[in-house]
């Protein structure tokens, strides 16, 4: 097998007209690692995906259905006075999207990311759904792993002055939410996800 793992960092954050720098044909397998909602163009990385792949080539990707750090956020929010509202997830899932479509996005739904596969040329399209848990020591260990992370990644949905008004406040209070739900125990994270496989057909359009 030859097998090409894309993710942003890789050259899949596309525009319509975009390509990346890569032969038809090339590849036996391509893997996408929760990169689908952090996409301004998903849909082109879709094609390519399948443009690079030889027929019978294999497509695997992820996408989320529960991030594990989300609602600690949205708790960690509700303290900072005059904080932005988080969307709730499915909405939220759209912010780096940055093509229209006709229809609302939704990446959080089989049904939805699976036609949109198979609208790319791919056929044989199945998604199961994992679940796991991740625990840290204490809510202070929490923050440091997450909490400017999570804060960069929702800033992506705010004005500069929002995400301004946020910052000097959001470890604090991420720390005193996550203390009022566990207290000086470890902390257990959540995470859902879908997995995502699809074959090219053996004859490619």
């Amino acid at each position: 097998p030859i097998c090409l793992q894309t993710s942003k960092c890789h050259g899949l954050v596309l525009t319509l007209e975009q390509k990346l720098d890569l032969p038809d044909d090339q590849f036996t397998h391509v893997i996408m690692s929760f990169a689908i909602v952090g996409l301004p163009n998903p849909y082109a990385a879709f094609s390519e995906i399948y443009r690079v792949l030889r027929p019978g080539g294999t497509c695997g990707l992820t996408t989320w259905k529960l991030l594990g750090w989300f609602t600690y956020a949205e708790a960690a929010l509700a303290r900072v006075p005059d904080a932005p509202r988080l969307a709730p997830f499915p909405e939220f899932s759209r912010t780096f999207l940055k093509v229209e479509r006709a229809e609302p996005v939704r990446w959080t739904e089989p049904e939805y990311f699976e036609a949109r596969v198979r609208d790319a040329g791919f056929e044989n399209v199945r998604t199961e759904l994992h679940s796991c848990e991740t625990r840290y020591a204490s809510a202070e260990e929490y923050v440091r792993v997450f909490g400017v992370f999570t804060l960069g990644v929702m800033g992506h949905a705010w004005t500069e002055e929002e995400r301004a008004r946020v910052a000097p406040h959001y470890e604090g209070a991420l720390l005193a939410a996550l203390k009022e739900q566990f207290g000086d125990g470890e902390v257990v994270v959540r995470w859902e996800a879908y997995c995502i496989t699809a074959q090219v057909p053996a004859i490619k359009a």
